[in-house]
């Protein structure tokens, strides 16, 4: 494959590169390599990402008449890549630039080149100062750490790149944010060849020391490791749910399946949604959330109303039993609903064990490609900022909470109330819940992660 060359770059990309003693590794050559405009790379720790996204643009900014942006969450990450362009052209090769700026505490990192030499310039930007992204239309922008930034000032720098102007993208995936969603899923559409995407393991580095990465995977956790030195997007630590993945847990299912029980998992609300799940179990044991219903600004007795409407034979319908009038007024409507107490740590426990991929290859769970806003939040749904937090798992952000609600309601009353009247502790410590049907029934232990 032969490079993409930017249409005003009139200096070798290749022989900038021996000129500083740059050896790609393989990971880096095929970023480097690719003829698209767009490219990104989700990279794990320790790949050379700001190496890599610096590099590929000093010989750009060498040539006359270009503007190039480095846009950071903060001026601590965007300072990774300007310090690649200033250890190699001001340090290193010493050339004569009309500006060199290169202060991270006040926000002052730019180069411009002798007006004799075109006037090129090289700044770094910030999403806390929004303003800075309206200034001159550019030539090329680094995003740095883009997993980090807001999408809005990804649409806001969209309108700064002039035409057939170039964008990297490298970072360290967090979650199924908007780079998963606008970035690495153009990229594999494989028709549009503007976009190139590639998945860099820390381990693509040759460099790397074996025991750091021998100490990271003792250390951290599975989907940790597999976002942050696979580079996978993942939903990890912070996140309720990590071991979710869309192509794992979601499925075209087809709909409500004939001759099996149909229940309902309902979170009730007026300013925050109403949802009312569909869910079922099929001949494999999984639990299938076939449907869902998901809105706003109506009242109880018109949600009501609207689910009579649907004539769906719900054999039960699990809701919340501190919304006594929501659960009364659904009860006079004719509609089987059942109030189940749920304890948000058992909850969430219950549907992190169901995620889990069983003995036979299949998850425990899977929800219909349909349920958009269910998928949403089980990818956005965390717990709050703190060690603390993160150590407790009892208190997750009120937000995105709204399907995981309704989903809890059927699981404590399937796993739990169903089967076996209450959910007990299995030990005094209280560090393994058991959940046990009787009779001989199936036992099921889900112990809690520290």
């Amino acid at each position: 494959m032969t490079a993409s060359v930017h249409p005003k770059c009139v200096i070798d990309k290749w022989s900038w590169f021996d000129a500083i003693g740059y050896d790609p590794h393989p990971g880096q050559l095929l970023f480097h390599n690719s003829e698209a405009k767009n490219r990104v790379v989700t990279a794990g720790w320790g790949w050379g990402k700001s190496c890599a996204g610096a590099r590929e643009f000093e010989a750009l900014l060498l040539s006359p008449g270009t503007r190039i942006w480095i846009v950071g969450p903060d001026y601590g990450e965007a300072s990774r890549e300007f310090r690649f362009f200033w250890d190699d052209l001001v340090v290193r090769k010493q050339l004569p630039f009309a500006e060199k700026r290169f202060n991270v505490d006040q926000g002052a990192m730019r180069l411009r080149t002798p007006d004799e030499c075109g006037g090129s310039i090289l700044e770094v930007k910030t999403e806390r100062n929004p303003h800075s992204l309206e200034a001159e239309d550019v030539d090329a922008i680094i995003y740095a750490e883009a997993g980090q930034l807001k999408k809005a000032t990804y649409e806001r720098c969209q309108g700064r790149l002039r035409m057939g102007g170039y964008q990297v993208f490298l970072f360290t995936p967090e979650g199924f944010n908007w780079c998963y969603k606008d970035l690495w899923m153009r990229c594999e559409d494989q028709e549009d060849a503007d976009w190139w995407g590639h998945r860099g393991p820390s381990t693509e580095n040759p460099h790397l020391d074996a025991a750091w990465l021998e100490e990271v995977k003792r250390t951290l956790t599975q989907a940790m490791y597999e976002a942050k030195i696979e580079g996978r997007f993942r939903t990890s630590t912070g996140f309720v749910f990590p071991d979710f993945d869309p192509a794992i847990h979601v499925a075209d299912l087809g709909g409500v399946i004939g001759g099996r029980d149909l229940y309902a998992g309902i979170d009730y609300g007026y300013t925050n949604p109403f949802v009312c799940l569909d869910i079922q179990t099929n001949a494999d044991d999984q639990v299938l959330v076939v449907g869902e219903y998901y809105k706003s600004f109506v009242t109880t007795q018109e949600h009501a109303a609207i689910i009579r409407e649907w004539k769906k034979p719900y054999k039960r319908m699990l809701d919340d039993p501190s919304g006594a009038d929501q659960h009364e007024t659904m009860r006079k409507a004719g509609l089987p609903v059942e109030a189940v107490a749920c304890e948000v740590e058992t909850g969430n426990e219950l549907i992190q064990e169901l995620l889990k991929i069983r003995p036979d290859g299949k998850p425990g769970m899977l929800i219909d490609a349909s349920c958009v806003n269910m998928i949403r939040e089980f990818t956005e749904y965390r717990y709050g900022p703190t060690r603390e937090d993160l150590e407790a798992k009892e208190k997750p952000v009120k937000a995105n909470d709204h399907t995981p609600e309704a989903f809890k309601r059927f699981v404590s009353w399937y796993f739990g109330v169903k089967n076996m009247g209450d959910v007990r502790l299995a030990s005094a410590a209280g560090r393994d819940r058991v959940f046990a049907r009787p009779e001989g029934g199936r036992r099921r232990t889900i112990t809690r992660g520290i």
